[in-house]
This record gives C-alpha cells, structure tokens and sequence, in this order.
C-alpha cells in the first residue's frame, strides 16, 4: 500500500506584513526603544518578470542615475552613505515602482502597493518617483534592447534593507545589482517560526505517476501566532501536473489547504512586538512503500 510522507521545510522571510496589525501590535511599536534599531544601508532593487528580462541592462543605468539623485538630495552624493531618515522612516518603505520603457527611450512609472499594507507605509515611493521624474524632465532614456520585439518592456524598482538580528547582526541581502542610497535605523526582526506541524489528512497517491512533487502556499500567521485560514492560497506552480498527475496534485493541494489553519507558530516580532507576517511554506509528497 503506498502513502505520503511529507516534510515541512519553512521558507519564512519578511515577505510582507500582512492585513492590518491591530491596536495592541501598532501601540507596541509605537514605543520602541532606541536599543532595537540598527543604522543600515537602504539599496534600489531593480527586477522584471522573465518576459522582460532583456531590460534590466538598460534599467540598471537608470537605476544609477536613480541613485545619485536621491543620494544627492540626501546629502552625500559621493563618500559616505548619509542618514536618510529625513526622507523616510524604516516602515514606509512597502511597495515598488513600476516603470515602462518604450522603443523610443522614454519611459513612465506608477505605483504598485499591491503587496502593501496598512503597516508597511509608501512613503519611499514618493523617493523614488521624484528622481523618476527628475530623471525624465533631464532627458535621461532607457536604451531599447535590440533583441526585444514587444513595443513596451516593464520593471520594478523598489527599496530594500538587510534584515537585523535581535543581537544586532545584519543577515546577507541578496540583490541583482547593489545600488546603496542612504541608510535608516532598522529594528531588528524575527520571522514566524513553526511550533507545532499542521495536521493534514493527504489522499492516497495511486502507483503510477511520478514519484514526487510539493504545492507551495502563502498564508498569514497573525500576531498571536494563529492562521488566518481566509489567508491560505496556491502559489502557483509555472508548470502544473496533468493528467492523473493533475488530478492528485489538485487533492493534495486542496487537503493542504484545508488542514494548514491546524498548525502553530510562534507570531513574528519586531524589536519584540509581535506581528502579522505572510509565510511562504512548501508541502513535498512523496511515494513509499508501507
């Protein structure tokens, strides 16, 4: 008789704070102290789907030229990062900014705050759009890759930081291109972390088919460290499973789905105050003999 046997590896990063926060999360760090906050850099990610990778060389001469404006209107356009928090405080800096170029060299912006929530502010986008504008009103163009055939190619922009340990170290920040414009005092962040695994009833896989495959779900664990279970959804697959491959992945999923709520975690903190955090988790099955 075959079964599953599933493993739970936690891919938990700040991926956004979800929902709003409530009263109790919002008045804790209201009031933290100056002993949780690190100064760190603040760096432009500049990123395009797989459709329009052929302008990100061009985007990232613009994202230079992005840079040393807002370096500039912080204060330091050479040397030494400068202290950006007269622009914007280490909890505006949600959403991105996405740009469109067209064959002529000309390009304009707006707003994506989609991923955005009621505590994670968009002030730094109004960072960003200045020196877009600034930018364009110059006569700066992005130069057409010669291999694209669309008449439009996209791109996003958007600010990030290295995360801060609760002992004050920096974890490594991955980014395509390192475009640092000033720094911020950051407190430091812990991410949801599983307590107790999910009780989940998986169906019975059937002989035949491939061995192996995962569904991979993001949801909301709340500040009491509680899954939302309305938060729950599919991150799906570039190629899903057809056939009768299809159609166990689709029990396995909805199985997943229903049995994720069930699991516990101990809520992600902020300089120690607990908070809402999307999780990104997969789910592997796997074939074995009983």
């Amino acid at each position: 008789m075959l079964n599953c046997r599933q493993t739970y590896p936690l891919v938990a990063t700040f991926i956004t704070i979800a929902t709003s926060l409530g009263a109790q999360s919002n008045a804790c760090l209201a009031k933290l102290q100056p002993n949780v906050f690190t100064r760190v850099p603040v760096l432009i990610d500049t990123n395009a789907d797989e459709s329009a990778a052929a302008i990100l060389p061009a985007a990232d001469i613009l994202t230079q030229i992005l840079t040393e404006r807002i370096r500039k209107r912080a204060g330091a356009e050479t040397g030494p990062l400068a202290a950006g928090d007269s622009l914007v405080s280490w909890h505006q800096l949600g959403g991105s900014v996405i740009v469109t170029t067209k064959r002529d060299g000309t390009f304009t912006w707006k707003n994506d705050t989609t991923v955005s929530a009621d505590f994670m502010g968009t002030k730094g986008l109004d960072v960003l759009t200045r020196a877009l504008t600034e930018a364009s009103a110059g006569g700066d163009r992005v130069f057409w890759p010669e291999s694209a055939k669309q008449d439009s190619l996209s791109f996003a922009l958007s600010f990030v930081t290295p995360g801060v340990r609760d002992n004050g170290k920096l974890d490594p920040l991955k980014v395509r291109v390192a475009n640092p414009v000033f720094t911020l005092m950051i407190p430091w962040f812990k991410a949801a972390e599983m307590s107790e695994k999910p009780r989940i009833d998986y169906p019975i896989r059937p002989q035949s088919g491939s061995a192996e495959g995962k569904v991979v779900l993001d949801f909301v664990v709340d500040s009491l460290g509680h899954i939302d279970p309305a938060s729950v959804k599919e991150v799906a697959p570039s190629k899903k499973p057809i056939g009768e491959d299809g159609a166990y992945y689709q029990r396995f999923l909805a199985s997943t789905i229903r049995g994720v709520p069930s699991g516990k975690y101990k809520p992600a903190t902020i300089g120690g105050c607990p908070i809402n955090q999307q999780v990104r988790q997969s789910f592997d099955f796997k074939l074995a003999q009983q």
